[in-house]
């Protein structure tokens, strides 16, 4: 059959998922003029760029994430934002592995072009051209993802999947005769396995800006079993275990509401 008959249509899209064809040609032409923009002080220092689309919008987005973007099974080794799958199983396969490296993404959103999502339309969802490029600008803003649209989170893992075989194509190129596992959270990359892990630092970082990626030094973390080892805020020594400051934290808060909490009678 060719190729252009397997082709998803926008009239049959939008007839299965109750849209109207000619509103989200309107609505696309206006995309960057739907969306407000703020900034949020990151935790290490400098400001994030948010980019919040407006209702009429960002109804549109859910849309497409509920009724054609969650269609998509992601691979096992995606976690963040993904049903079912959380930083704790993100986790849990880096457990007692003798070397744990952490890599950090550089605005991973603003780094996923509107050019890279069209393909992403046309060949994981296989849209036609013009669909896919429809579908592109109510999901974009000034040419990226933008961080705050309920749809870049999974755009953003499906951008990110090439970049993920790069990555696993060096560990399994260099570490053969030691099992190594890979997971990516988001933009926080996870790889553990044998000590060598170090000496192939470069080879993750050139295939990281291969895919169109960078890496953050300031926040790259190297961890072997004799320092804490911790992925997306677990601790994976030997078992999964929340950081103890985080269980002091807690604790306090339990003891607080404990002692201070309202008599009985003032709840009834």
């Amino acid at each position: 059959m060719p190729e252009s008959q397997t082709q998803l249509q926008l009239n049959d899209i939008c007839s299965e998922l109750g849209l109207s064809p000619q509103f989200l040609f309107l609505l696309a032409a206006r995309g960057d003029e739907l969306y407000e923009t703020f900034e949020l002080p990151k935790r290490g220092g400098g400001k994030r760029r948010i980019a919040v689309p407006k209702d009429v919008l960002k109804n549109v987005q859910r849309t497409l994430l509920h009724g054609l973007l969650c269609r998509y099974a992601m691979p096992k080794h995606v976690h963040g934002c993904v049903k079912g799958r959380s930083a704790v199983s993100n986790a849990e396969g880096h457990v007692k592995k003798p070397f744990v490296i952490n890599i950090d993404l550089s605005d991973f959103f603003g780094s996923i072009k509107a050019e890279t999502v069209q393909k992403i339309f046309e060949t994981a969802f296989k849209c036609d051209f013009e669909t896919a490029a429809i579908f592109t600008r109510l999901c974009t803003f000034r040419g990226v993802l933008p961080q705050g649209a309920p749809t870049s989170p999974t755009l953003a893992n499906l951008c990110a999947l090439d970049l993920d075989k790069e990555l696993i194509a060096v560990c399994e190129k260099s570490f053969e005769n030691y099992a190594h596992h890979y997971t990516r959270y988001v933009d926080d990359i996870t790889i553990s396995g044998g000590p060598e892990l170090a000496f192939h630092l470069a080879d993750f970082y050139r295939a990281i800006e291969r895919c169109g990626f960078r890496a953050n030094p300031n926040k790259l973390k190297m961890a072997r079993p004799n320092s804490r080892q911790k992925v997306t805020g677990l601790v994976v020594n030997q078992k999964l275990n929340p950081p103890k400051k985080l269980v002091r934290r807690v604790r306090q808060q339990l003891y607080f509401a404990t002692k201070f909490s309202l008599p009985q009678t003032c709840l009834l």
